[in-house]
């Protein structure tokens, strides 16, 4: 069973790091689905390990295209300001 997280984020740099980190100490993927971020969300969400999409239109779509481009067997959706503990 693998499990693929999904992050909509824009302009997250405060918070996406941890999201992620936490994200894969219990998923097999972590997918950043980003709405064209101007701050350094990006280079953060892929410097932590995630897979980044660009996205462009609602948290809904975002979620839905994160989960197109899932490898897993179970999606999960996170927001940039949520972390698993």
């Amino acid at each position: 069973m693998k499990i693929s997280v999904v992050i909509p984020t824009l302009n997250s740099e405060r918070t996406i790091g941890i999201a992620v980190r936490s994200a894969l100490s219990l998923a097999d993927e972590v997918i950043v689905a980003d709405s064209f971020s101007t701050d350094r969300t990006v280079e953060i969400a892929e410097k932590e390990g995630a897979k980044v999409i660009q996205v462009k239109g609602s948290r809904l779509i975002a979620r839905i295209e994160g989960a197109r481009v899932a490898k897993g067997d179970y999606v999960v959706n996170l927001d940039a300001d949520m972390y698993f503990s």
